[in-house]
């Protein structure tokens, strides 16, 4: 009798036991799940901001070279300047470039952040997209690193 009632608590600690592996086993599987799906809505909103990050750029870059097919007089032979050469020409001994949009928006971002906003904090107050912000933030060290 006793070894039998040995028996029926064995197996109910191993039911138990096996359940609660069960359980944990679903909670690991969901948790993986929503990780997944938290993983592929950030890459898709990465995606969607290079996008229109690229998009931008190309805009600014038409709008650069009409700028600069305007304010250059026709020759017999079309060459189309470089971003050098257009600074050369345009700029009068000791007078600074008028700043671009994108300049624009490195000053604007780099003041937010030495005002002590997050990145992500910047991009909500700019409505830009954070990797945008830390692209812009990259790109201002980079400039730091090949000044003289």
């Amino acid at each position: 009798m006793i070894a039998a009632v040995a028996l029926l608590v064995s197996l109910l600690a191993l039911s138990i036991a096996l359940w609660a592996w069960r359980k944990a086993h679903r909670v690991a599987h969901e948790y993986e799940e929503q990780m997944a799906a938290s993983l592929t809505a950030l890459l898709d909103e990465w995606e969607n901001e290079n996008r229109r990050f690229v998009e931008e750029l190309e805009r600014l870059q038409r709008q650069w070279v009409r700028s600069v097919e305007a304010a250059s007089p026709p020759a017999a032979e079309t060459v189309r300047p470089t971003p050098a050469d257009n600074r050369a020409e345009a700029e009068p001994a000791g007078e600074e470039p008028p700043a671009s949009p994108f300049q624009k928006l490195l000053e604007e971002v780099l003041e937010l952040k030495k005002a002590g906003k997050t990145d992500a904090e910047i991009a909500r107050q700019m409505n830009r997209g954070v990797g945008e912000i830390q692209f812009i933030l990259q790109s201002a060290a980079f400039q730091q690193k090949k000044r003289p």
